[in-house]
């Protein structure tokens, strides 16, 4: 966690305006004070519901509710319905999307994010 902070905190530094999300058009001589971008807040909403759902059924589950409860049943099935919603948000309605789609289609980042399910797991599986 640490040399994560450390590579994060360097590339903020190093390079302060080539991060700019969704910013494309910006030259490095724009400061950041210059860029006036609307927050994106429905992408933000059906990110958060996109991943809350799936955690949530998965955590009350068998230990609060039985697995067959309308509840979870609900949970699940909304899952897929706000994946859907955030990446439409995100490809057509956002200006400044939160996570721009043009990451995910990159072969580097999928290997990362599916690597890091079957780590997630094992790391739960050791602590809890």
């Amino acid at each position: 966690m640490v040399a994560g902070a450390i590579l994060i905190f360097a590339t903020l530094t190093s390079k302060p305006n080539s991060i700019l999300v969704g910013a494309d058009n910006v030259t490095h001589s724009t400061s950041t004070s210059q860029l006036k971008h609307k927050p994106d807040i429905l992408g933000c909403l059906t990110l958060i519901s996109a991943v809350t759902f799936p955690l949530l059924a998965m955590n009350i589950g068998g230990n609060i509710l039985p697995w067959f409860h309308p509840l979870e049943i609900t949970l699940f099935l909304l899952t897929p319905v706000t994946v859907v919603a955030f990446c439409y948000v995100e490809s057509r309605l956002a200006s400044c999307p939160v996570i721009p789609l043009r990451f995910l289609k990159s072969c580097a980042v999928l290997k990362v994010l599916l690597a890091s399910v079957p780590i997630m797991f094992a790391w739960n599986q050791v602590c809890h």
